[in-house]
């Protein structure tokens, strides 16, 4: 709990100093945290995961999008050892539930989008 709690700090004091802010709830993915973020220069919106190596802390982008959407869902399948975030334009972003740093998630769009 003490490190989810450092992470989340880290994060917001990251996410201020970069002029983003926290758009969505934080998500605890095995040891990372996946969140939502707006720019709010450019009202880009992103979907990032971050994580702890030792004190240092690391981000990636998952996915960026259009202001507008955001997370709708969060699904956990234990049997496909996965998290899913299910965005509101219906993109899905899954990501490994033991591995999410080593794996890169997975983006699935609708039919019909590139």
């Amino acid at each position: 709990m003490a490190d989810q709690k450092k992470l989340m700090n880290k994060v917001k004091l990251k996410a201020e100093a970069d002029k983003l802010t926290i758009a969505s709830m934080m998500y605890f993915v095995a040891d990372a945290v996946v969140f939502s973020t707006r720019d709010l220069v450019s009202q880009q919106m992103l979907l990032q995961m971050a994580w702890l190596s030792g004190e240092t802390l690391l981000m990636k982008e998952l996915l960026s999008f259009t202001s507008g959407v955001d997370i709708s869902r969060v699904l956990k399948k234990v049997d496909k050892d996965a998290m899913l975030f299910v965005l509101t334009d219906n993109v899905i972003v899954v990501v490994s539930a033991s591995d999410p740093v080593g794996r890169e998630p997975q983006i699935i769009r609708p039919q019909g989008r590139s």
